[in-house]
């Protein structure tokens, strides 16, 4: 697991700084876009290892740089309706359908280790 005592943040310009590694990989980080040439902070939407180093170069907190999915108001919003449980099975109507069987992911005809 990388570390960021690992990496040594170079600043390019007001937002934009080159990192580098000890093991010798660069990578480019955009505090104003929120990238990184990693990707992971695009992906996830919280800070790579490479983005913290940068932000932690300007001495600012890297939470304040994490996507607003992970805050607790869009939490509240995604939960503020309930969630039903179903009933019994039991109390299920019948259809005609037939129903789904498992899937197989066995091989067909053979059993145990060749």
């Amino acid at each position: 697991m990388e570390k960021v005592s690992d990496f040594i943040p170079i600043k390019s310009n007001s937002s934009h700084y080159q990192v580098r590694c000890f093991d010798g990989g660069q990578y480019t980080v955009d505090l104003q876009q929120k990238t990184c040439t990693c990707r992971a902070w695009q992906l996830c939407g919280i800070p790579c290892t490479h983005a913290v180093c940068a932000i932690l170069g300007e001495n600012m907190d890297p939470e304040d740089f994490v996507h607003q999915y992970y805050s607790v108001d869009m939490y509240k919003e995604a939960y503020k309706y309930p969630i039903f449980g179903i009933s019994y099975d039991v109390l299920w109507d019948p259809t005609m359908y037939i129903p789904p069987l498992p899937p197989n992911f066995g091989r067909k005809g053979s059993k145990g280790r060749p």
